[in-house]
């Protein structure tokens, strides 16, 4: 029995898997499997695993018939042998010291809920990266100096869906990969929810390549409102007070979208800006306050701010102010 799974779902990945395979091939660690699924390609990447797989019998190939990615990664998960799983795919390149790394933290942890977090770096397939992905790159990065993941939960992906290792028993019992998309943001929410113990893994561990045709560029499931709808949900289950006075902060483009799924979820919430062209206008039937004028006792805040410096202004101003006032709870979802 090997000692570790990688999961790797694949469609259409005929250009970049033999060198994703190859790298994992590389590993100083080598007692695992490779568990491939191939999720409805029409080019010839089943056939390239296909001839991997003859010659090394760590590679395992299987066909999804029912088509997603989520099924995918649970057809997956039903093969699964090893003791510890973890993910890659298929147009990246691993680390030769990734899987030996990430099992070290795991084993030499005290606790038994742990999950093993590494450092990711993007590279473009033609050098032209774009400096969204760096800035992407060096916050998630920065999370494991800092050991602060479960506080910026709510902003984005905080654990990277290649980059992380576990016991298979625990990532089982935390509901595997899931059936929500974005599936490595759930996953995320589910590893705070459960209140995991991040191992950090202070060193580069997976190549995260940038093309055109990414999945998360493309897919619909990755759209902006997926993201917002994932995290309300999970805000309601695990953070939303009956007792305080829910409020949005922000009536931007992003600010609008969530406050419309806010609606459809049917909360009730003051709507504040400090644009002066919104103050005291109705959007979606709700009257515009002026934020910084209000009072934030009793109060749970969300700030829907897109502009980073805004934000960082605005969420020191009211840090600062909810201590003077007391009882309230600020969360940055963008």
């Amino acid at each position: 029995m090997p000692k570790v799974s990688i999961i790797i779902p694949f469609r259409n990945e005929s250009l970049y898997i033999k060198d994703c395979i190859q790298s994992i091939q590389k590993s100083t660690f080598t007692d695992f499997e490779i568990i491939a699924i191939d999720d409805c390609s029409t080019d010839n990447s089943y056939e390239i695993v296909k001839q991997i797989s003859s010659t090394d019998h760590r590679v395992h190939v299987y066909k999804n018939k029912n088509g997603g990615l989520i099924n995918a990664l649970g057809l997956a998960t039903s093969k699964v042998t090893s003791e510890y799983i973890t993910r890659m795919d298929a147009d990246d390149l691993m680390d030769s010291n990734k899987l030996s790394s990430m099992l070290e933290a795991l084993q030499n942890a005290s606790s038994s809920k742990g999950i093993a977090v590494g450092k990711v770096s993007y590279f473009h397939y033609q050098n032209d990266l774009k400096s969204g992905y760096k800035k992407y790159e060096e916050w998630l990065n920065s999370m494991i100096d800092n050991q602060n993941h479960f506080e910026n939960i709510y902003t984005e992906c905080v654990i990277p869906s290649i980059a992380w290792m576990m016991k298979t028993e625990l990532f089982q019992k935390i509901g595997g990969f899931g059936s929500r998309y974005p599936e490595d943001y759930d996953f995320a929410f589910r590893v705070y929810e459960n209140q995991l113990t991040i191992l950090p893994v202070n060193k580069t561990v997976h190549y995260w390549r940038d093309h055109p045709n990414r999945a998360s560029r493309n897919d619909e499931n990755y759209l902006d409102q997926n993201f917002f709808a994932l995290k309300l949900y999970y805000f309601k289950k695990l953070e939303y007070n009956n007792n305080q006075t829910l409020v949005l902060y922000g009536a931007g483009k992003k600010g609008k979208v969530l406050a419309k799924i806010m609606q459809q979820n049917n909360l009730v919430f003051e709507w504040w800006t400090d644009n002066e062209n919104k103050i005291g206008h109705e959007i979606y039937g709700i009257n515009l306050k002026r934020g910084k004028s209000q009072p934030l006792k009793n109060k749970q805040i969300i700030l829907s701010i897109s502009s980073p410096s805004e934000k960082e202004e605005l969420h020191s101003y009211l840090t600062l102010k909810s201590k003077q006032e007391c009882n309230s709870q600020i969360i940055n979802f963008f």
